[in-house]
């Protein structure tokens, strides 16, 4: 009975949490210069008579610069645009290329605004679309 109080009158004593967009999307503390396509190539050496890889940028609206790679396959039957994971990033998780090469996929990847290669934003919000908004869409 005594935990209970000590419980209750811990969560009745005001503790707050400031919860921010930070707090649950990763972003790097330092973008990465470039994507390294020798290191991801040498990797994929077994493939490489199917595939071409290269890099890809593209430019957002706002004008942040993302940064991922390309990969196409020669017999290729489908276009796939992927983003990895919360805080997957093209340098270090790339060892996947290798079961995407398996494919007969063009696969673009991209990292995530503010990792890995991609830049960010100086600050990091969440919009809120709601239905019938004529800026939204």
């Amino acid at each position: 009975m005594k935990a209970y109080m000590i419980i209750l009158a811990a969560l009745l004593s005001g503790c707050t949490a400031n919860i921010t967009a930070s707090s649950f999307i990763y972003q790097d503390k330092t973008i990465e210069k470039h994507i390294d396509l020798n290191k991801i190539s040498i990797k994929l050496k077994s493939h490489s008579p199917l595939i071409n890889l290269s890099g890809v940028t593209l430019t957002t609206q706002d004008g942040a610069l993302l940064k991922g790679i390309k990969l196409l396959h020669k017999d290729a039957r489908i276009n796939i645009v992927f983003f990895g994971g919360n805080g997957m990033k093209v340098n270090k998780s790339h060892d996947i290329l290798n079961h995407f090469a398996l494919l007969p996929a063009n696969i673009v990847w991209f990292d995530y605004r503010g990792v890995g290669a991609s830049k960010g934003m100086n600050k990091l919000t969440i919009l809120k679309f709601t239905e019938g908004c004529p800026k939204c869409f």
